[in-house]
């Protein structure tokens, strides 16, 4: 059977049993798109359509549905066996069987962690129980023991992001249509578009943090925003096209985001930032550099200073995740520039310590 064959074949049939078709119906659909074939004779048709019915239930990927008839089925048709038509379904389970091979398996169970977001939606939970049932070889399950991908940063509860938001947003960007939200924002603040709004479009949705993204934007020239699915408390999709953003680019607005770290309106952005980095933090900047804007790249001293010191310097986006980065190294890490970040860096440095100044006051008598 040809894969282009198969492929339109599985775009034909309905996933249920409940709404299985005959083979008139998947001739009929079927050659409503093969322009080139529509000269051919009903017969021709209808043979050729049952050879392909053939070869998928010989796949294993074709669920039958016997004709019965019933009491009220009129007796000629019961007697006429050219109306006592069996009907067809694709075997989804059976077709993701089929397709999955091991290095598929391999790759989807690796990446758990966000196909447990997806979890009943998009039938992923049915993806990672196939891939776990798949056949693979001694190297494949030396590596899947192995290896696991985790988060950054400490252990926590991933998101709870409501099904039928996450459906709604799915089927958005399958049918290209906008949605409406009400959502929470991070101040608790509750946000809704409203049932007279024109909605926002789709542009993507990014797993990061034990959570989904949600990429979007409310018109032609409005700048894209992204917002944790799990504060989404309901979602609509309505029936108008989405904008079109022919320019937008996911991948590049996820590096212009510095991993969607939020950018700062009103803030000046991109910022060149200057930090003396302490020896004992010093590995982390080296293994890992900072990502400079536009394929810049961080620069670190060889010389040091007085305090032993190396001086980094990077071109970075403005963000509200980089103050916590650089809080998280403490004291082994000064901001020298800009100004405004040293300013707040270090006046929430001050608050902290005011927390435990009664404590280690208390220390520094006992110590004396």
């Amino acid at each position: 059977m040809k894969v282009d064959t198969l492929i339109k074949m599985v775009t034909i049939l309905p996933k249920s049993k409940e709404d299985a078709v005959t083979s008139t119906q998947i001739r009929d659909e079927y050659y409503a798109y093969v322009m080139a074939k529509s000269s051919l004779r009903t017969e021709s048709k209808n043979k050729h359509i049952r050879k392909q019915i053939t070869d998928m239930f010989d796949l294993g990927i074709l669920g039958v549905v016997p004709y019965v008839s019933t009491e009220n089925t009129p007796a000629a048709e019961i007697s006429d066996p050219s109306v006592r038509h069996e009907k067809y379904y694709l075997l989804e389970s059976k077709l993701l069987q089929y397709f999955m091979d091991s290095k598929v398996a391999l790759n989807v169970l690796l990446s758990k962690s966000v196909m447990s977001q997806l979890g009943e939606v998009c039938d992923a939970e049915n993806v990672m129980d196939t891939a776990k049932n798949a056949l693979r070889n001694e190297r494949e399950e030396k590596l899947l023991h192995r290896i696991r991908i985790v988060p950054d940063g400490i252990a926590r509860e991933k998101s709870d992001i409501k099904k039928p938001v996450l459906k709604v947003v799915l089927s958005a960007i399958e049918n290209g249509h906008r949605i409406v939200l009400k959502y929470r924002t991070s101040q608790g603040q509750v946000k809704d578009d409203g049932p007279d709004s024109e909605g926002r479009t789709v542009l993507g949705l990014v797993a990061k943090d034990g959570t989904l993204y949600l990429i979007s934007c409310k018109g032609f020239s409005d700048v894209p925003t992204h917002i944790p699915l799990h504060r989404v408390k309901s979602a609509s999709e309505i029936g108008l096209r989405t904008f079109g953003r022919d320019e937008f680019e996911l991948d590049k607005y996820i590096e212009s985001q510095h991993q969607l770290a939020h950018v700062k309106s009103g803030e000046d952005s991109p910022i060149q930032m200057v930090l003396k980095v302490s020896k004992e933090a010093l590995f982390h900047f080296k293994e890992r550099p900072i990502c400079g804007v536009d394929g810049s790249k961080q620069d670190i001293s060889e010389t040091v200073d007085a305090d032993g010191r190396h001086t980094l310097t990077v071109t970075v986006p403005n963000t509200v995740q980089l103050p916590p980065f650089l809080w998280s190294h403490a004291g082994w890490v000064e901001v020298i520039s800009p100004p405004n970040l040293r300013k707040f860096v270090g006046s929430q440095l001050l608050t902290a310590a005011a927390h435990y100044q009664k404590d280690l006051s208390a220390t520094a008598n006992v110590t004396t």
